[in-house]
């Protein structure tokens, strides 16, 4: 019997990586795309179609209908607003909402792909599950895409980062959910460089088009951006790889 991976119960069942709630806000009929790299050095696995539906078995009932079940309620009110393209001040509470519940969907789509090992720890999704405490060196950030509606999700790992030695592994999580754009990236230190707080450095390109979210650093971040991503300029592709190379 398989274990819950935020809790560690027994008895998971198969649930949605994407909430329901979210796959009927998104307008069925129109294309959408998920790829998934979760393992370094194996080619990445992707989804597209009309519809994702895509289930996992790595949750238990008290968790999904507990405190994932209140997080996904509190990202209802902000995110839907955020993905159908309504004008929206995000107060320090909409930013930690969002961040925090991006968090939970990254280490769930962590478990899509069979590949080990995981990057999230079961101690990171323990803290996470009890306190909605973020895993250190986690960053949040969020943009706006100019389709009206899609799904995307980039995943993938970074490995020993030449361009900055004080990293030795990195998640970027890049989610597209209508015209919300969230982005994650959380950061192994090597040792010695705790408390450096810095980033991987990204491209010029995407530069002006994510407000970080967390850490949290502006109280109030006016809502649609002046910048946004889009299928001629620059794309998704260009958020999910800023921090590239990859793995």
């Amino acid at each position: 019997m398989r274990s819950c991976i935020f809790c560690g119960g027994k008895g998971t069942s198969r649930e949605h990586a994407w909430p329901e709630w979210l796959l009927n806000s998104v307008r069925m009929g129109q294309q959408e795309r998920m790829i998934a790299q979760f393992a370094h050095n194996t080619p990445p696995k992707t989804w597209s179609g009309p519809r994702i539906d895509v289930r996992v078995r790595c949750v238990c009932k008290a968790c999904n209908h507990g405190w994932m079940s209140d997080l996904e309620g509190y990202a209802k009110r902000v995110i839907g607003p955020l993905m159908q393209d309504v004008g929206f001040n995000l107060d320090q509470s909409a930013q930690a909402t969002i961040s925090a519940w991006s968090v939970k969907t990254a280490m769930v789509f962590e478990f899509v792909s069979k590949m080990r090992p995981r990057f999230y720890s079961q101690v990171e999704r323990e803290n996470l599950r009890q306190s909605c405490r973020l895993p250190a060196e986690t960053a949040v950030w969020a943009g706006r895409y100019s389709h009206t509606h899609w799904l995307f999700v980039d995943a993938h790992k970074m490995s020993n980062p030449k361009y900055n030695s004080v990293f030795s592994e990195a998640l970027v999580a890049t989610f597209a959910i209508g015209r919300l754009v969230v982005q994650v990236l959380t950061s192994r230190l090597k040792p010695g460089a705790a408390g450096e707080g810095s980033l991987p450095p990204e491209t010029r390109r995407t530069r002006g088009y994510l407000s970080q979210i967390w850490p949290i650093s502006s109280p109030i971040i006016r809502w649609p951006p002046a910048m946004s991503f889009s299928d001629s300029g620059i794309t998704l592709d260009d958020a999910s790889t800023r921090f590239s190379p990859r793995s």
